[in-house]
């Protein structure tokens, strides 16, 4: 019966256990910021979900893999060379990963102004116990065992809610983020305890030997699929890291505490995206594009009617979560949900196109990070409105640039069916 409920032969079902499953997970992981800044002091509290953030842009290269393997998986479900060929590639990438941010952990901490050597260490500890984690999700998302995935993504938030907290309440320091580490090793555990299938042993991809696909094709893939999730790991995570490395620490506390809880809309929208990645079938186009079109208007309407009802409670909301302190930051929610809810429609756009190795997808992603990048250049002052208002308008020339490309393709495409007829 257990068996049965984690590896379902129908994809609807086990796609709905997994997204009760994370829903419920969102909310303990996500209550993990309102108890922790009640915990923390508001510049403790700023460094702690900043770490969180840069842990997520800076696992972007797990997140690539995770694309690809799911990409493999459906095109060539045989060939267990290519996915441990792209594990290789990426424990290289890894390793180097690591050494830079330990290279430059001084600028970045200064950059960022974060005041503890050991926010860096458990950040380190963060990106080591991705590998598996990514490893292992991106197979079984391939194999369609969502509930299986749901329920490691339940056990781990809230391992790392009960960790958090107890080290919050014992320290009231930002290394309470070492609970966050031990939650996802407990979460590990538990992953692996499930019934189901097995995913390749990460020493199996050192024991043999790389094989080399002709024309090199998958190596550019991955090049491709890793810059295109940093762009986009870049884009969720913007408003935590300009928040915190351009306005002044008075101000970024509470800034990345409202800046973490718009996370939210992102978070659920996630949901949809990946189970809309996991439903494609390469054989079928049509299948494929109804996919995205149902999950895009999903995202959407949860986004308008999220966004719509933070602007009535907004107010209830920040003084529940940040104290009474909250009347500079009043705006900020809903306008940074609705930033997050755009940057989710466009990720599901991109990585749709990237799990079919479809064109555009690295172009896109860089059209729309670029204006991000100069937003430190135009942005002065130390208003926190100000700065989310940058954010949205830069963020709308990123959405024209994407919608031109999308142009560009369909016009390429057409005009490849002319010539064909």
């Amino acid at each position: 019966m257990i068996k049965k409920l984690y590896i379902n032969s129908n994809f609807y079902i086990s796609s709905s256990i997994y997204s009760i499953l994370s829903i419920i997970a969102a909310a303990a992981g996500y209550a993990i910021y309102p108890l922790t800044i009640r915990l923390l002091p508001v510049m403790k509290f700023g460094e702690f979900a900043t770490t969180i953030a840069l842990a997520g842009l800076l696992s972007c290269i797990f997140l690539a893999l995770n694309v690809a393997s799911l990409f493999l998986t459906k095109k060539h479900p045989d060939n267990l060379a290519m996915i441990e060929y792209l594990q290789q590639k990426i424990m290289i990438l890894f390793v180097i990963t690591v050494l830079l941010l330990a290279f430059f952990s001084p600028i970045i901490m200064h950059i960022l102004k974060l005041s503890n050597y050991l926010s860096l260490l458990a950040l380190s500890l963060l990106m080591i116990m991705n590998i598996p984690t990514v490893f292992s999700l991106g197979y079984l998302q391939g194999k369609k065992e969502m509930s299986r995935i749901g329920v490691y993504i339940l056990s781990a938030s809230v391992f790392k809610l009960l960790f958090t907290i107890l080290l919050a309440v014992w320290l009231r320091s930002e290394i309470a983020i070492f609970g966050v580490v031990l939650g996802q090793i407990c979460g590990l555990i538990v992953l692996h305890k499930l019934p189901g299938s097995r995913p390749p042993s990460l020493l199996s991809i050192f024991k043999r030997k790389s094989v080399q696909p002709k024309n090199n094709w998958l190596l550019g893939y991955l090049i491709k699929v890793v810059v295109s999730c940093i762009c986009l790991s870049f884009a969720q995570s913007a408003d935590i890291l300009y928040g915190k490395s351009l306005l002044s620490n008075k101000v970024s506390g509470t800034f990345v505490a409202i800046s973490t809880l718009s996370n939210f809309a992102f978070y659920i929208s996630s949901l949809f995206i990946w189970i809309t990645l996991s439903g494609i079938n390469p054989k079928k186009p049509a299948h494929n594009r109804r996919m995205l079109y149902r999950s895009t208007g999903v995202i959407f309407v949860f986004g308008v009617i999220f966004v719509a009802g933070l602007n009535v409670f907004q107010s209830t909301i920040l003084k529940l979560f940040v104290g009474d302190t909250f009347g500079l930051f009043i705006g900020q929610l809903p306008k940074d949900s609705l930033y997050q809810t755009v940057v989710a429609i466009v990720t599901l756009y991109i990585f749709w196109l990237m799990a079919q190795n479809k064109k555009f997808y690295l172009l896109s992603a860089i059209a729309f990070v670029l204006p991000l990048l100069i937003l430190p250049i135009i942005f002065t002052g130390n208003d926190p409105i100000t700065l989310i208002n940058l954010l949205l308008q830069v963020q709308f020339v990123g959405i024209i640039s994407v919608v031109l490309l999308i142009l560009v393709r369909y016009l390429s495409k057409k005009s490849i069916a002319n010539v064909k007829k």
